[in-house]
């Protein structure tokens, strides 16, 4: 019985030993991805570039962007403003997806760019989504 005692209090020591090197080599190398989150409202994700496109072409100002294996069609792009968007395309009628993507610091700044204007001036939805959209690259 002692022997088995032993094995047991050897093994928890050992274990304890182990999450404390673990802990302390993983704890400054683990960070979040928050700084270049670019919020894009999705309409549609089709598998040929035609159905995407007969898709897009029901609203009017659209982009399609290339995803492995599928194409989205991408209709507006936010950093900042996600609730005033998602209430104005509510009170469109338009159905749609948040979809997150994590981009490079040089386009979220561009695009934070007319975040700032479009909350200070009456531009309508479509111009905002028009400028957002230049922005976002072909393919994710």
């Amino acid at each position: 019985m002692k022997t088995y005692l032993k094995i047991i209090f050897a093994s928890i020591f050992i274990g304890c030993i182990l999450s404390l090197v673990f802990l302390f080599n993983f704890k400054n190398k683990v960070e979040a991805k928050t700084n270049n989150i670019l919020y894009t409202f999705q309409v549609g994700v089709y598998k040929t570039y035609d159905n995407a496109l007969k898709a897009g072409k029901e609203y009017n100002i659209y982009k399609i962007v290339k995803d492995i294996d599928y194409y989205r069609v991408i209709i507006g792009a936010t950093v900042n403003n996600l609730d005033f968007y998602k209430k104005k395309l509510s009170e469109s009628g338009i159905s749609y997806y948040v979809k997150e993507i994590y981009l490079n610091e040089d386009i979220i700044k561009n695009i934070k760019k007319y975040d700032e204007l479009i909350l200070s001036s009456n531009v309508s939805l479509n111009d905002a989504f028009k400028n957002t959209l230049e922005y976002l690259p072909d393919e994710l």
